[in-house]
């Protein structure tokens, strides 16, 4: 079995030390290196362990990979796993982490620049982001679904229903 890379063990435990209040979660994440590996690009959790990408890891500084792992801790406490219940999961991924990234912000954490961290969204929860984010989506296809509707009927004439 492959071992995490001492630059991010040494992270691992600034982060600890530097935040006492993540201390206890962090110590309970085993971190699980995953080398070239399309399932896992940058870092991931299942809940249960925290899975580190050390390529993505060799992009970043040392404040921004301790900004990455405190994120990927923050799921786990904030049980966003357990929460997504029968949401699409594509939609909640970007829910939570903004909800997340924007939070870790405000603790002053630094966090990569290709984030998503979007300040409408401040002071909202991971839920009512989702159904903001749900809502553009929706509000994106539906024009796009009722042009195409309207030419698969052949129809070329405006519609003032």
């Amino acid at each position: 079995m492959e071992k995490i890379p001492s630059n991010i063990s040494r992270i691992q435990l600034q982060l600890m030390l530097n935040q006492p209040y993540l201390a206890s979660a962090v110590a309970r994440l085993p971190l699980i290196p995953v080398n070239n590996s399309d399932h896992v690009p940058t870092m991931a959790t299942d809940g249960y362990h925290i899975f580190v990408n050390p390529s993505f890891c060799d992009e970043l500084t040392e404040p921004e990979i301790m900004g990455v792992l405190a994120h990927e801790v923050m799921h786990c406490l904030l049980g966003h796993i357990d929460r997504r219940g029968d949401r699409e999961q594509n939609i909640w991924n970007k829910a939570i982490d903004h909800a997340t990234n924007l939070f870790l912000l405000q603790m002053e954490f630094q966090l990569p620049k290709k984030g998503l961290f979007d300040r409408k969204y401040l002071g909202m929860t991971a839920e009512e982001i989702y159904e903001e984010i749900y809502e553009e989506i929706d509000n994106e296809i539906k024009p796009k679904q009722q042009g195409n509707e309207i030419l698969q009927a052949g129809s070329f004439e405006d519609s003032h229903e």
